[in-house]
């Protein structure tokens, strides 16, 4: 029993750090893919409303580029908290603006980039002011953990299910360089439904359980398919493999996070 707070203290250090890493990778990927080439939030502002002229909207992107980067930088400086929050305040405002401008799906987009957001806020409210992790919400950020991990794989499962054209251009892009053959239509169609199925599957376990085994499947399948964006466009397309790092990382600090208590410790008595 004696050594039981050593090991939470080590698990709650190696969970915060995969996540730290996973969230800096993944604010600097999301700020080199999304701001400066699709421009989302300008084209929400200045072409969906016209709240602002074109210069103004461009400026607030690239306002906010410079913001999510620096973010992402800082949030390796535990002391430095507000750099979680920003992260995760940019991420969400990213995906809202992206979901209110994609024809096809659009209430997809913010479930199955969930973990972008839900991670880094999360973390900064496991964090006080100094910069300690809170033992007494070490459940709610397991909690929230779970929800993001599975809310990020419910969409993804949903889009397999309905044979989304982007990942069909995945499996084709993947078997003619890792099989050398092409995969019949019919085929891919096929393999991403047993895709969907199972993303839905160890998305409802992992909610359901504290499995490690289902965190550890869930962290190598994302890391696979954030990979598979390499495999289809090469090197150049890092920022798409590097905004998806909390598809690996979240399930994977949730290896150790599910050795972390339950429930809050008990409070400690004042000593007369």
């Amino acid at each position: 029993m004696g050594d039981r707070p050593q090991r939470d203290r080590r698990a709650a250090r190696v969970t915060e750090w995969i996540l730290r890493i996973a969230i800096a990778i993944g604010a600097l990927g999301l700020a080199a893919r999304w701001l400066p080439s699709s421009r989302a939030v300008a084209g929400l502002l200045y072409l969906d409303h016209g709240w602002l002229g074109e210069g103004a909207a461009e400026a607030v992107d690239d306002g906010l580029f410079v913001v999510l980067a620096a973010a992402g930088l800082l949030v390796l400086r535990p002391r430095w908290r507000f750099g979680l929050l920003i992260a995760g305040l940019l991420a969400l405002l990213i995906s809202v603006a992206t979901a209110l401008r994609d024809g096809a799906w659009p209430a997809i987009v913010p479930v199955e980039q969930a973990v972008r957001y839900v991670a880094p806020l999360a973390l900064w409210l496991w964090f006080d002011r100094d910069g300690r992790t809170r033992p007494d919400l070490d459940a709610m950020l397991v909690f929230l953990l779970r929800c993001g991990v599975a809310a990020t794989f419910v969409g993804h499962g949903l889009e397999a299910l309905h044979h989304n054209p982007r990942f069909l251009d995945l499996v084709f892009a993947a078997s003619r360089r890792c099989l050398g053959t092409p995969i019949a239509q019919a085929n891919a169609e096929a393999l991403l439904t047993a895709i969907g199925v199972v993303d839905l599957i160890v998305a409802a376990l992992l909610v359901v359980v504290r499995w490690r085994a289902v965190a550890a499947w869930m962290a190598f399948w994302g890391a696979l398919t954030a990979a598979s964006r390499m495999v289809h466009s090469g090197v150049g397309a890092w920022p798409e493999t590097a905004l998806r790092a909390l598809n690996c990382g979240a399930p994977l600090a949730l290896v150790f996070a599910f050795t972390l208590p339950r429930k809050a410790p008990p409070p400690v008595g004042d000593v007369a």
